[in-house]
């Protein structure tokens, strides 16, 4: 085990194993008054033991004269779980002073952290676009936080369909200007690129004659529905439209189960 002289005002790499990480948090982690928080520690052990975590990061574990952790008690908890040594900066010798200044700053949503360049879209909704694809695939209804790799994975997917489906989202009619929708035109867009143009054209125009485009704006922009839903309704349009069907008359059940249930495309997704 590294031997690390806490005294020493000093910035350097180590190579953090469990056995360190769970012996700094049991026996230097006393005077810190944070509570370890559990989602973002397994967010982080996910993140380290798909061997996504940057050594290079920024912002170092931190300890005061006194060999007392100021700051990284999650990413040290994170080591402790995955049983497996990370490198890592750690800072020693720190003032306790500026305990009073870690993590005073504005915390970062994903759309900040992660680019996905797009000449019409701004880089929230092209965010917002893949995270809900995610959500909506897993088929849990269960909105778990995504790590940056994974955004730019199922990004890489369908990138074209992505960045053509989050173009909805600067709509101003309620329901339609949403992530959920958008998720519907990309997964549509990559099964027909000319028929999916016509029929976002159709669906945020006042007035068309694309009847399933008609009828999918007014049940979006008439209707409270939650995600899943909302979801459902696109695909069943977008699908009339597709196979060049109506949807007038045709009743689509509100909650339908899993089993019977058949997305515009599942081939992206299988592994979210």
């Amino acid at each position: 085990m590294e031997v690390v002289d806490f005294k020493v005002k000093a910035l350097r790499k180590v190579s953090i194993t469990p056995q360190m990480a769970a012996e700094w948090l049991e026996h230097r982690n006393t005077i810190n008054p944070r509570k370890l928080m559990p989602s973002h520690v397994s967010y982080l052990a996910k993140i380290m033991r798909e061997k996504n975590w940057m050594q290079d990061h920024p912002v170092p574990i931190t300890f005061n004269e006194d060999g007392n952790i100021l700051d990284g008690q999650n990413r040290l908890a994170a080591i402790a779980q995955i049983g497996i040594a990370v490198t890592m900066s750690i800072y020693t010798g720190c003032p306790s002073i500026v305990s009073e200044h870690i993590d005073s700053g504005v915390s970062r949503q994903m759309y900040y952290r992660v680019n996905l360049t797009g000449a019409i879209t701004s880089n929230k909704h092209n965010v917002e676009t893949v995270n809900s694809a995610i959500i909506l695939n897993s088929k849990t209804k269960k909105d778990v936080r995504q790590t940056p790799m994974r955004i730019h994975e199922v990004f890489n997917l369908n990138k074209s369909g992505f960045l053509f489906g989050s173009s909805v989202m600067l709509h101003k009619l309620h329901g339609v200007r949403t992530a959920t929708c958008a998720v519907a035109l990309s997964e549509y867009f990559a099964i027909s690129p000319a028929k999916a143009t016509a029929f976002k054209i159709g669906l945020m125009a006042p007035v068309t004659d694309i009847e399933s485009a008609q009828y999918l704006r007014n049940k979006l922009s008439g209707d409270r529905m939650e995600k899943f839903e909302r979801y459902y309704w696109c695909v069943f349009c977008m699908n009339a439209h597709l196979n060049n069907t109506s949807v007038v008359g045709k009743f689509f059940r509100k909650s339908p189960d899993w089993g019977d249930y058949q997305p515009m495309i599942d081939t992206f997704y299988q592994n979210c």
